[in-house]
């Protein structure tokens, strides 16, 4: 074992940012089987480990399970369809995405019907308090209220 190139489970959960609890519980399932060091029986993990859950997160991040995953790394022709299934996500995701920018649209229009229509009874209430108004004198202090 190359000890440059080798991290304890402490320094690889520190490069990777993924909990050593997490580290754990791929190591028994499987996912990512770490080395054990022959001499303290600690779990060791080398650059390769690195590469490998670099590919489990960013399939979690996709929305597979860890079933799923694993059956992803293990199977050299679902390694390979790996492609095709990236390209069916990033279209499923660009439709999600023009889904929630229609979302957001709407909900914008929403925002600016209620301004103006807030505007449109500032304005109806003004009309209203001129109109009341109407034929006083200018120096009234009504008027001069409503001047302002």
């Amino acid at each position: 074992m190359n000890k440059e190139l080798s991290f304890s489970i402490g320094k690889f959960s520190k490069k990777t940012g993924v909990s050593i609890r997490t580290l754990h519980y791929y190591d028994e399932i499987g996912l990512l089987k770490a080395q054990k060091n022959p001499i303290s029986g600690h779990r060791q993990y080398e650059e390769d480990h690195l590469v490998r859950l670099q590919k489990i997160v960013a399939l979690k991040f996709l929305g597979y399970n860890l079933e799923e995953i694993g059956l992803m790394l293990k199977d050299t022709y679902l390694n390979l369809s790996l492609h095709k299934s990236l390209l069916q996500q990033r279209k499923a995701f660009e439709k999600k995405k023009q889904h929630l920018d229609n979302v957001l649209k709407a909900i914008n229009r929403t925002f600016s019907f209620e301004e103006n229509l807030s505007l449109d009874k500032e304005f109806i209430d003004l009309s209203k308090e001129v109109k009341r108004l109407a034929g006083k004198s200018v120096q009234d202090p009504e008027v001069q209220e409503l001047a302002k």
